[in-house]
C-alpha cells in the first residue's frame, strides 16, 4: 500500500499544480497536496491546519497509513454529499506528543458491528473497510488512541500519539 501511494504520488507531482501544503515534512506535504487536488477536482471544500511537521517522530509508512487513509475515508464520504462538502485535519504538537482531528461531512448512514466501522462500499465488500483498522494498528504502536464520533452530518477522527512509546 506505502510503495502504490509513493508511486502515485509522484506521478501527480509532475504536474503544473502548485503545492499548497507546506508543513516541512515532505512526505506528510506531498500527501496533503495530492488529497487537495483531488478534493478540488471533486468540488470539496479541503483545509489542514498543521503545526510544522519538519521534527517528525513518526516512521514513514505510518504517516502513509494514518493521512493517507483518513483523507481517502473522508474524500469518499464527502463525494456522497448533495451539500456542505468539507474536510478539515488539525495537526497539533503537543508536549506529550502529536494531534490529529480530522472532521468531514458525510450524507450516508454510519454501519458498524460492535466498536468495529464497516464499509460503506456494497461491491466487493470483503476487500474493503480496512483504512479504520490499519489506521488503528498504527496509533497502537505509539501507544495513541483513536477516538471516533460522528452525527447524521459530520464525522470526527480524533487521533493522539505519544512520542515517546514508539513500538516496532
Amino acid at each position: 500500500e506505502v510503495i502504490h501511494f509513493i508511486h502515485s504520488v509522484r506521478g501527480s507531482m509532475h504536474t503544473k499544480t502548485e503545492a499548497i501544503y507546506h508543513t516541512g515534512h515532505l512526505l506528510a506535504d506531498a500527501i496533503f497536496n495530492a488529497k487537495y487536488k483531488e478534493a478540488l477536482a471533486m468540488d470539496i471544500r479541503f483545509e489542514i491546519e498543521a503545526d510544522p511537521l519538519n521534527e517528525l517522530f513518526i516512521k514513514d509508512e505510518d504517516i502513509v497509513v494514518m493521512f493517507s487513509n483518513l483523507l481517502n475515508n473522508a474524500l469518499e464520504a464527502v463525494s456522497k454529499c448533495e451539500s456542505n462538502r468539507y474536510i478539515f485535519m488539525q495537526i497539533t504538537q503537543e508536549d506529550a506528543g502529536l494531534r490529529i482531528l480530522t472532521e468531514n461531512s458525510h450524507s450516508n448512514a454510519i454501519r458498524s458491528e460492535g466498536d468495529k466501522l464497516l464499509t460503506s462500499k456494497e461491491a466487493d465488500a470483503d476487500s474493503h473497510g480496512f483504512g479504520i483498522q490499519n489506521i488503528k494498528k498504527a496509533v497502537a504502536k505509539y501507544d495513541g488512541s483513536c477516538d471516533i464520533s460522528y452525527t447524521d452530518k459530520k464525522f470526527v477522527t480524533d487521533i493522539f500519539l505519544h512520542s515517546e512509546t514508539q513500538k516496532l
